[in-house]
């Protein structure tokens, strides 16, 4: 990462101090978070913003060199400092900000890790008492193309062109009005595929695949 020069600096805490509206954050102020953050403004705000905060002209003589009057320029300084107040800005603006993000991201995965874990575990402990025989029939029908189900050309083709491919995209399908949105699946296409379900023993989707 390149060095940034002494009036960049200057420039960044400037701006960053009225984004927060404070005066004692020069200590705390992240010159490329506040960079960065001024990138992503307009072109026309970017040079109000450089003309005001690191040449520090008055409203006027900005106005004057872009030919714009005072209170215009006054007006595109606030819709700018407006922006970099947004928390998509604003929150890489401070180091005690980003400590604070890290810390949570810290705090979620560890949450992540330990759901991870417990799920890992407790599959480990479904498989020990699940003969190893049922466990590969399972995974082979879930894995059952549709080529495989004996079913109708109509329904068949509605599944193919869903990109609808095995058993186990069918159990992805979670009610009755996404089922029915797919392309040119009618009620008789619902039956058929309700039955067909039921048969390869998965009752309770079949039944959620109901008008209530």
């Amino acid at each position: 990462m390149s060095s940034i020069k002494t009036n960049e600096i200057t420039y960044a805490v400037s701006v960053c101090k009225d984004v927060y509206g404070l005066t004692d954050i020069d200590n705390d102020v992240y010159i490329y978070g506040v960079l960065s953050a001024l990138s992503t403004l307009s072109e026309k705000e970017q040079k109000v913003m450089l003309l005001l905060y690191k040449q520090n002209l008055t409203l006027r003589q900005a106005g004057s060199v872009m030919d714009y009057s005072g209170e215009r320029i006054r007006q595109l300084k606030l819709r700018a400092i407006s922006k970099l107040r947004h928390p998509s800005r604003s929150r890489t603006m401070l180091v005690s900000n980003i400590i604070l993000q890290s810390d949570k991201y810290k705090n979620e995965l560890e949450e992540v890790s330990k759901a991870y874990k417990t799920a890992a575990n407790e599959l480990a402990a479904i498989k020990r008492l699940v003969p190893e025989d049922i466990l590969v029939q399972a995974d082979t029908v879930y894995n059952e193309h549709i080529a495989d189900l004996n079913l109708s050309v109509r329904l068949y083709n509605c599944l193919m062109k869903s990109n609808i491919l095995t058993v186990h995209d069918i159990l992805c399908i979670r009610s009755l009005e996404e089922l029915m949105s797919l392309k040119n699946l009618g009620k008789k296409c619902v039956i058929e595929i309700r039955q067909r379900m039921n048969e390869l023993g998965f009752s309770d989707w079949a039944d959620s695949m109901v008008d209530k």
